[in-house]
């Protein structure tokens, strides 16, 4: 505190990262770097139901890095040797915020600017790498906007009312520069109205029912196009009992075609097809919660069934005969599964272990639907289990973490399977009561040294070498925090 009404916060931390080692022992290339990052907050209340506040974030990430940083290490000195591209990312964001906390209304307005900046010094990259793009080259991305959201509440013919009404604007701009001569500079503007009513029918039973509009004003260099649509959502929420409630909801979709990534050199040649047309679709869950506490005894749990029927699907493809890309419409998608976990405490020893399941197919024909790199996105049931005990008498809090991910088969034909994984981390947090905001954190992760791929990752071959971007394998963690 600064004062009576004024506060403020900084925070800030720096890594020194060298190349890892993955499970079996293999070190990676050109991962080594520093990473430094800094946040600033100050706030200011006038009186309880108002305050505003300043923030400003700058991280930086530099370092030798490897030309193809999605995949492994071995792959990158298979197909460029020992070449490294020095490389800059820098982020700063700056963000003004207003926040109303009124007795029957509240609400908040934010307006922001963050802009990140990446120069690859590709001159070291002659004569592997195309002509206009071996020297210092630089991608921006510069997004600014201003979201603004309140709600209130009210009574009306003897039912309890609660409406959430705002607006978003978004404004993000891409350009990009090969060896100091400009190359682009694109745009989206995204604007959007939105009013939504939860509206109690009684007590424990609720109804809630929006409406959206969105537009969405895409300036590519091969074309300027605009995309618009009105959305619903409609859900309910029933407390059957004080520890068991039942929810249901669906929501109509709406997403315009993206523009090319800001560091791929194609957007000059990177076409909508002439009948593009923006995703569309229905998202549906349903589900319930149980929550329970017997004296010192805690029971949770929850199931949460959910489809997404995309209509539509947006995707990319390169030429690489005519050197071009195209944006076209796939065809339609679904995605569907589930969520479940169950929940225990007892007194200063909490746990739970959950369930993950979702599938992604091409409904014109079954099959998988094929991410950025060409192989499957869909990625393999996963099983979490977490851990804490809190050793009062040492002020220390005991923590463990597993997750078993299982084999994804869901590929394209002649494609290797997506292999499953286990890795289990612990950690120890020292509180000192008696040094108040200090904290000492010592972890393991992966701690029986497992060699995986997240099946997120990059994976598969190519050219005759294995790209699979290994996570790393066992490694140890030590930090010292202290807030004042």
């Amino acid at each position: 505190m600064l004062g009576e009404n004024v506060d403020a916060m900084v925070y800030g931390h720096y890594v020194t990262r060298e190349n890892f080692k993955d499970g079996d022992g293999v070190e990676t290339f050109g991962a080594a770097g520093d990473v430094s990052n800094i946040l600033a907050k100050i706030g200011f209340e006038p009186s309880d139901a108002h305050r505003f506040e300043l923030s400003f974030d700058m991280y930086r990430d530099s370092g030798d890095y490897s030309p193809r940083p999605d995949m492994a290490g071995s792959a990158n000195v298979g197909l460029s040797k020992d070449k490294l591209i020095p490389t800059d990312y820098d982020r700063n964001t700056f963000t003004l915020s207003y926040e109303l906390t009124g007795e029957s209304a509240k609400g908040k307005v934010a307006v922001y600017s963050s802009e990140t900046d990446i120069s690859r010094d590709e001159s070291v990259m002659a004569p592997a790498w195309p002509t206009p793009r071996v020297g210092v080259n630089t991608a921006d991305n510069n997004n600014s906007g201003i979201n603004a959201k309140f709600q209130t509440d009210f009574t009306l013919a003897s039912f309890e009312n609660t409406v959430t009404y705002g607006a978003d604007y978004i404004d993000q701009e891409t350009s990009s520069s090969y060896s100091g001569t400009e190359f682009m500079k694109e745009s989206t503007v995204t604007t959007a109205v939105f009013a939504e009513d939860k509206i109690y029918l009684v007590p424990n039973f609720a109804v809630t029912a929006g409406l959206r509009f969105e537009e969405v004003e895409r300036k590519a260099m091969t074309s300027n196009k605009t995309f618009d649509e009105v959305t619903w959502a409609l859900g309910a929420d029933w407390g059957v009992t004080e520890d068991i409630t039942l929810f249901a909801s669906a929501r109509s979709l709406f997403k315009g075609p993206e523009l090319l990534e800001t560091y791929i050199r194609y957007q000059d040649v990177a076409y909508l097809a002439d009948d593009i047309k923006p995703e569309t679709g229905l998202n549906s869950q349903g589900g319930v919660k149980f929550d329970k506490y017997f004296d010192e005894h805690f029971v949770g749990a929850n199931l949460t069934v959910f489809q997404t029927d995309i209509d539509d699907y947006v995707t990319e493809s390169f030429n690489r005969a005519g050197g071009s890309y195209e944006i076209y419409n796939l065809g339609d998608v679904e995605i569907k599964g589930f969520e479940a976990s169950v929940s225990y405490g007892y007194e200063v020893f909490n746990s739970k272990l959950s369930y993950a399941k979702s599938d992604m197919k091409d409904k014109t024909n079954g099959g998988p639907v094929a991410g950025g790199n060409g192989r499957s996105m869909d990625v393999g049931d996963s099983i979490s289990l977490a851990l804490d005990y809190q050793a009062d008498s040492i002020d220390t809090l005991f923590g463990w973490t597993s997750i078993i991910v299982k084999d994804e088969d869901n590929v394209f034909e002649g494609s290797p399977i997506k292999e499953g994984y286990d890795v289990h981390n612990l950690y120890a947090q020292w509180l000192p009561s008696d040094i108040d905001g200090l904290s000492v954190t010592f972890g393991i992760d992966n701690l029986f040294d497992e060699t995986y791929t997240s099946h997120a990752s990059r994976s598969g071959e190519a050219r005759g070498h294995t790209l699979d971007d290994y996570e790393p394998g066992r490694n140890y963690k030590l930090s010292l925090a202290y807030q004042y």
